[in-house]
């Protein structure tokens, strides 16, 4: 079991690209960087299981910098990025160990 680590692509004010996540095992940590400025934007981390990943659904919210761990298993993962006011895009990763998933 080895960990593994992902960047979830952000933009300054809207959706960043899907990442395939189904590599990840359950347990799984999400790490807000921010972006530097005072006026941090919100991430909003949505999820999707179909093999499209057209069908999103919220799993978490940061309103500033910080890191969230929980257990889900999904395939898709991405950041939404809200309320952008000043600064470039923050920094999003997701961590987990190689346990994968099945769908």
């Amino acid at each position: 079991m080895a960990s593994q680590f992902l960047s979830l692509p952000t933009v300054a004010d809207g959706e960043g690209t899907a990442v395939d996540v189904s590599a990840l095992g359950a347990l799984k940590t999400i790490v807000h960087q921010g972006n530097g400025s005072q006026t941090e934007p919100f991430v909003t981390i949505q999820i999707a299981n179909d093999a499209a990943g057209v069908n999103w659904s919220t799993l978490a919210m940061f309103k500033k910098p910080g890191e969230y761990t929980l257990e889900v298993a999904c395939r898709w993962m991405r950041a939404v990025t809200s309320n952008y006011l000043a600064g470039g895009a923050p920094t999003v990763n997701v961590g987990g160990n190689d346990d994968g998933a099945t769908f």
